[in-house]
């Protein structure tokens, strides 16, 4: 995956990020959480960059926010 194919998955996943931070992380810690969801999704595409259908993708982005907040919650906590 390129950076402008992730960009472009960033932005069209961009509302179940968004819903994933404000489910695990209060207004201090938002940005932060955001930048982590980022990093791992970055990380994961990178050893896998294949998915069959955009559906699949999206649910993929969004289970991957969530867990990366419930274990950055357990970290701040």
């Amino acid at each position: 995956m390129t950076e402008k194919q992730f960009k472009e998955l960033i932005e069209d996943n961009k509302a179940s990020i968004d819903k994933a931070c404000v489910m695990y992380a209060d207004s201090r810690d938002y940005l932060d959480l955001r930048q982590e969801i980022y990093c791992a999704l970055w990380v994961a595409l990178k050893k896998n960059p294949n998915f069959e259908n955009e559906k699949a993708l999206r649910s993929w982005v969004f289970s991957v926010a969530l867990r990366v907040g419930k274990m950055y919650m357990r970290n701040e906590y």
